[in-house]
């Protein structure tokens, strides 16, 4: 998947989950959960510490990677802007840190193997829809730019100013 978790990007459901992989709970304000994530990703890089055990159930992943794809869907089929936004970069960061909820799930049966395939389906499916979005906004954006007025000056003979509308698509 070519998306990554900018941690500014992330909501309060999806800070707590990647607090959890590091043994980390409680209340917290969004802000400090952000802070102590980035400095638990700086002690846990290039050291041999170790990630506590996976600490949720295929069945919780399940059950909360549903949700999150349900309201994934609902976001992308809403958006309408360019890849540098602000909301993309939102997106794009949830679609990453389901994609690693799923990729650290542990199913247990053949059906749940199944069933975690299907969803990094979904999401990649979604990461595209995304991307063609984006792609889709800026191109128009540019067409609406190249269809603005070129008001050009000219001087023909006798100094007269005349002013000539192109219209350009």
């Amino acid at each position: 998947m070519d998306a990554k978790i900018e941690i500014n990007r992330l909501s309060k459901d999806e800070l707590e989950y990647e607090l959890s992989l590091y043994g980390v709970s409680g209340e917290a304000t969004v802000e400090s959960m952000r802070r102590s994530l980035r400095q638990l990703r700086r002690l846990y890089t290039g050291t041999n510490y170790e990630l506590p055990a996976y600490p949720f159930s295929f069945e919780q992943d399940s059950t909360a990677l549903q949700a999150k794809i349900k309201t994934l869907t609902d976001a992308v089929e809403k958006f309408s802007d360019v890849r540098t936004s602000s909301d993309y970069l939102k997106l794009s960061s949830s679609i990453a840190c389901a994609f690693g909820r799923v990729q650290r799930s542990k199913p247990l049966t053949e059906a749940d193997s199944k069933l975690r395939q299907q969803f990094s389906v979904q999401l990649v499916d979604l990461l595209s829809r995304l991307s063609h979005q984006a792609k889709f906004a800026r191109k128009s954006m540019v067409r609406a730019q190249s269809t603005l007025l070129d008001i050009t000056m000219v001087t023909p003979p006798g100094n007269l100013n005349f002013c000539f509308l192109n219209m350009t698509n």
